[in-house]
């Protein structure tokens, strides 16, 4: 039971520290004007310009993408180290890549990776 309410609230803070992250830095790294390809440098702290349907479709991906460390560091990990590690994927890590996957100037969509599964 311990372990099982451990991941419960990692889960639960993986989504809404993720989501202020995302909302912050993510959603311009990842879909911002491009820099090289490697990632975005516009669009931080989106306001009412930014389209919502999309930013949760996206921001799902990001969010599971750091629930997946969840189970391989169950209670081997200090929790508030654990939600550092689950922001800095969501906010950092995720949306680059995204970027070289999704954004029309990403690196690797320019050379015709095409991402089958929905989520690089």
């Amino acid at each position: 039971v311990n372990n099982a309410v451990n991941i419960l609230v990692k889960n639960i803070f993986d989504l809404t520290l993720g989501a202020i992250g995302y909302w912050a830095i993510g959603y311009g790294l990842a879909f911002g004007k491009s820099s090289s390809g490697f990632m975005g440098m516009s669009d931080f702290f989106p306001d009412e310009n930014l389209d919502y349907a999309s930013f949760v479709f996206q921001l799902s991906f990001a969010a599971t993408a750091s629930t997946i460390d969840s189970g391989c560091v169950c209670e081997r990990m200090s929790l508030f180290v654990y939600f550092g590690l689950s922001f800095f994927l969501t906010a950092v890590t995720y949306p680059i890549v995204a970027h070289w996957v999704w954004h029309e100037n990403g690196f690797l969509f320019k050379l015709g990776y095409i991402d089958l599964a929905g989520s690089s």
